[in-house]
């Protein structure tokens, strides 16, 4: 969960998704094109992806994977 309660999550395509309250649909961030097996935030509110393909990702706040 990030800091405004919303919760991650990942799917096996390499879609990194976000989940909202009132929402019907999670949202897409990313897509790894790889196969995410983990998901957690730094301090700062960057998230991390550890990627089974791609290995150790980040996700900044402009949806940017690097």
């Amino acid at each position: 969960m990030d800091s405004l309660g919303r919760a991650y999550g990942a799917a096996v395509d390499g879609r990194i998704l976000r989940f909202t309250d009132g929402q019907d649909e999670p949202e897409v961030l990313a897509n790894t094109n790889g196969r995410p097996l983990g998901l957690d935030f730094d301090a700062v509110g960057n998230l991390y992806i550890a990627d089974a393909i791609k290995g150790l990702l980040r996700l900044n706040s402009a949806h940017e994977l690097s």
